[in-house]
């Protein structure tokens, strides 16, 4: 049985982007201000790779594609990761408002699928929603301590990284136009699922910045008006950096000896105790 190639797409917009975010939360691992911190973007960094693997291999299973097709077998134009996410962050106010961005914007686009027709969809979606339901709270905390130059630091980042994350759920035109609101496997719009992101976000940095939401939605429209791909939610021909895809998918020769099949490790044998240098170890 074969998923519909808007359902792929749609999913691979959500599976694609939190794989990046898996890798900003690991890269930012030794930045961690308190142990509390490292904690939580190492459990978070878990949880969006643990959800991005679970789409991988069910896409693989449902289109009968190669095991690790969608991991190893694509390039970075084929790659369908939110543009908010391509430049690296410049201060420690532009990685959080980053990260809440992206949040907030994935678990949207999950949110119009968790009540649709599909029913393993609707199961994925709202098991992945209730985990990042906790990653939000830890972006609220590290929101309380922000210092008045860390503040400053996301309204100078707001314009861009705001831009980039409305963008993502494309244009008015396109969700009305949506399959996936035509046959209910979506059971909101995607235009409504950006609207309500834009007033809770507004309501959040609002508070956080002592801003008006009149304020930060204005910043909405300096939306980049290039033209799209839709089913990438890219500017059209827009890939991720090299240097960013390098990161995700290392292409050094040691790395790729790691991607063998489970299927060929498993059947291995490997030794792990009979070996000069811990025969004489004491196991006591």
């Amino acid at each position: 049985m074969s998923t519909d190639n808007n359902l792929m797409a749609n999913l691979l917009c959500i599976a694609d982007s939190q794989w990046v975010l898996g890798h900003w939360y690991t890269k930012n691992l030794l930045n961690s201000r308190n142990l509390q911190d490292a904690t939580a973007l190492a459990a978070m960094s878990q949880d969006v790779w643990g959800h991005t693997r679970a789409l991988f291999r069910w896409l693989e299973e449902e289109n009968d594609l190669p095991d690790f097709q969608i991991e190893f077998g694509r390039d970075a134009t084929q790659v369908h990761n939110m543009e908010v996410l391509d430049k690296a962050p410049q201060s420690y106010g532009d990685f959080i408002l980053s990260i809440f961005l992206a949040e907030y914007s994935v678990w949207r686009l999950m949110a119009t699928l968790k009540d649709g027709n599909d029913p393993a969809v609707a199961s994925m979606m709202t098991a992945f929603g209730k985990e990042c339901y906790f990653h939000r709270l830890n972006i609220d905390g590290w929101f309380a301590l922000l210092s008045d130059a860390e503040k400053q630091e996301i309204i100078e980042a707001l314009p861009q990284r705001l831009g980039q994350a409305i963008a993502w759920f494309g244009t008015k035109s396109a969700s009305e136009a949506d399959p996936l609101l035509i046959s209910g496997q979506r059971s909101q719009a995607v235009w409504d699922a950006r609207e309500q992101f834009i007033a809770e976000i507004s309501k959040k940095l609002a508070n956080v910045l002592d801003l008006s939401e009149d304020k930060i939605e204005a910043m909405a429209d300096q939306v980049n008006a290039a033209e799209r791909n839709n089913a990438r939610r890219r500017v059209v021909e827009s890939a991720m950096p090299a240097n960013l895809w390098e990161y995700v998918l290392p292409s050094s020769e040691d790395a790729v000896k790691t991607r063998r099949p489970l299927s060929i490790g498993i059947d291995e044998t490997i030794d792990l105790f009979d070996k000069p240098e811990t025969r004489s170890f004491d196991y006591n």
